[in-house]
């Protein structure tokens, strides 16, 4: 007999919150440090019924999944405890796909404690019209003494702002340019609120320190126009991670991708960290290139699920 998928508000608050401390530690393991007290109020909201979740135990192996709304899209997260279990935590997600409000457009869903075969295996039991999986990979690379030289813009006519500087809606602008027609646009959302809503939360410390000193905004000055910026957090006292970065896709071929990544590194390096994370999406082949220039390895590698409703896709929970 298969084992019930429970939602999160019959199981104990107590369980809920160990299997979040054992995510947590997932995804500092990998170089994720989502802040705050995030744990206790996610278990509360689970238990309480206030967030979508599914929960299920079977023999050493437990799994929860659950999900947040932002604007018509959830996204979501799955985790495994134990040895995993690909085909019960294709159950999970699809209890999880099907718990979904019929106005949901979306769902990207994260994995922990499954390995990389184990979550290409669960993705593909979970045969639901609308999905796919988004292949990511973390680059590491150390920061040393050859990343103190002095470095000038590119282009005479750039300038350095403080991200701060700049008003969050032309952040926010500029960060839909770089990802419009890619699969990074998949994780976000098709509007500019969306990418506010996500820069805000970078600049509020939600995945790290924010570090203002290594982040910065490049403006051209004869035209005003916000071409170009890199945001960065620590992740701990040695580690930083490189949060958003991007060029305008107008102005690109300039030099202004390289002199961002080595000013954020030379700040780093000003700052006393040994060695700086980011992460990529496999297809993102000009990113990866230049990533691979600058000497960033490769060092871990993860999958997200997006599932989207179709015209045809009527809501079964």
């Amino acid at each position: 007999m298969a084992m019930e998928i429970l939602p999160t508000d019959r199981v104990p608050e107590t369980d809920l919150v160990e299997h979040l401390h054992g995510m947590l530690r997932a995804l500092r393991a990998r170089g994720e440090s989502p802040q705050g007290d995030w744990v206790e109020g996610v278990a509360r909201e689970l238990h309480q019924g206030l967030r979508t979740g599914r929960f299920v135990r079977q023999g050493p192996t437990s799994i929860l999944g659950f999900a947040s709304t932002s604007d018509g899209g959830f996204f979501g997260h799955l985790h495994a405890e134990g040895p995993p279990d690909p085909a019960l935590g294709a159950r999970v997600l699809t209890a999880l796909i099907d718990d979904l409000p019929p106005d949901s457009a979306t769902l990207v869903v994260g994995f922990t404690g499954f390995p990389l075969r184990a979550e290409a295996d669960l993705i593909r039991a979970v045969e639901r019209p609308g999905g796919r999986a988004i292949a990511r990979r973390a680059l590491v690379r150390p920061i040393g003494p050859a990343d103190e030289l002095a470095l000038t813009p590119p282009v005479p006519t750039a300038r350095r702002l403080p991200v701060r500087d700049v008003p969050l809606s032309v952040l926010a602008q500029l960060d839909m340019r770089l990802y419009a027609g890619t699969l990074d646009a998949l994780l976000t959302g098709p509007q500019p609120v969306h990418h506010e809503r996500l820069l805000e939360e970078l600049l509020h410390h939600r995945l790290g320190r924010f570090l203002d000193e290594a982040s910065m905004a490049l403006v051209e000055s004869d035209t005003g126009a916000l071409v170009g910026m890199v945001m960065t957090a620590e992740l701990s006292a040695h580690t930083a991670i490189i949060l958003d970065f991007g060029v305008d896709p107008m102005v690109r071929r300039k030099g202004y991708g390289r002199f961002l990544l080595r000013w954020t590194l030379r700040a780093l390096r000003a700052l006393g960290y040994e060695q700086v994370r980011l992460w990529v999406t496999d297809e993102n082949l000009p990113a990866r290139r230049l990533y691979d220039q600058l000497g960033f390895e490769p060092a871990d590698r993860a999958t997200l699920y997006r599932w989207e409703r179709g015209s045809g896709q009527p809501h079964s929970g």
